[in-house]
């Protein structure tokens, strides 16, 4: 131990610079393949995600736009408009669930 302090008190003041700026520069590169390691990761869950799920996410719209309509029409219905048909809400809300 005692060798190693002696030989960091026998270098100049410009290799103690140089070798602690180094020493940044090197824990800074492992710091950012590590963090851009990381990102490459989580932008490919996200994709795998995204290709898995769409499908899903696409139907459960369709689901939800359909049981909306039928239930708009239900209320029109309700209020008392004569245009509107109950076959169209009953037509709607088995589209909604078989989907």
């Amino acid at each position: 131990m005692n060798q190693q302090a002696n030989f960091f008190r026998n270098l100049s003041i410009r290799k103690k610079m140089f070798s602690c700026f180094g020493l940044m520069i090197l824990i800074t590169l492992i710091i950012s393949l590590i963090a851009i390691s990381s990102i490459k990761s989580v932008g490919a869950s996200g994709k795998d995600a995204g290709l898995k799920y769409a499908p899903l996410v696409d139907a459960a719209m369709e689901i939800k736009l359909s049981a909306t309509r039928a239930h708009l029409l239900f209320e029109e219905i309700m209020a008392g408009d004569d245009s509107e048909d109950i076959n169209e809400v009953w037509a709607l809300l088995i589209i909604s669930s078989n989907k």
